[in-house]
């Protein structure tokens, strides 16, 4: 099952594809990249389904029903944290994130799993509400062990991710903001021709990504080519 993480990770590259058609002048760039940017709808909006399928199914598998129970169990709603503000220092990142009454739970209510590229918080029963944040592929690693979560005040929730690599700069959550940072930084010259930039941008996207990514694209752009030429993306694959 593709988890939240992957879903938002579409998702930011959804946004990346609509700035990039934003900055398009081209005809033939410009129908290349809106059929990447409905691929990748579809293919959010599927396995959105398919998480709510298989969440469905678990609160629908049959259970031995309690036999001094009496009346309906309640099921309290989940909301997925996504929206954060970002800091950091030499030795760590910080997260903040807003949770309206966590610093009135119970401390053992948080549950806490962090790895060297990823991380997951889970608050239980905060006002009723069960709170998730879920993320994967940190732009650098970290020591799992000296990560911690803080209650602060104001309905706040500091995550503190402890760097491996202390006093190096991150500048960004995720490995793939950074790199589309760099990406832009390489090809969005100002010197440059803009378009000539699309261009390189979209070479670039094609080069990183994976097997599906790279079969989509070369799909799109064959389906976008004029009948004058490619303009000149040699893909190969």
């Amino acid at each position: 099952m593709m988890s939240s993480s992957s879903i938002e990770q579409l998702s930011c590259e959804i946004v990346e594809l609509e700035k990039l058609r934003q900055q398009s002048q081209l005809p033939n760039v410009q129908k290349a990249i809106d059929e990447l940017i409905g691929r990748w709808k579809v293919k959010k909006e599927e396995q959105k389904k398919k998480t709510d399928k298989g969440t469905a199914e678990t609160l629908s598998a049959p259970t031995e029903a309690p036999k001094t129970i009496s009346g309906s169990v309640h099921i309290r709603p989940t909301k997925k944290l996504t929206t954060y503000a970002f800091d950091e220092s030499d030795k760590f990142v910080k997260l903040y994130y807003s949770v309206p009454g966590i610093a009135d739970s119970v401390p053992g209510t948080i549950s806490t799993v962090f790895h060297e590229n990823s991380f997951s918080i889970v608050c239980s029963d905060v006002k009723g509400i069960d709170y998730e944040i879920r993320v994967q592929g940190l732009c650098q690693a970290v020591e799992p062990e000296k990560c911690m979560v803080k209650q602060k005040s104001g309905d706040q929730l500091l995550i503190m991710l402890k760097k491996a690599q202390e006093q190096q700069n991150w500048g960004s959550l995720l490995k793939l903001e950074k790199e589309v940072g760099k990406s832009k930084a390489k090809t969005m010259d100002k010197e440059s021709d803009p378009q000539e930039g699309l261009m390189n941008m979209m070479k670039q996207m094609y080069d990183d990504g994976d097997d599906e990514m790279k079969r989509t694209i070369r799909k799109a752009w064959h389906e976008a080519q004029s009948k004058k030429g490619t303009m000149g993306m040699d893909m190969e694959p």
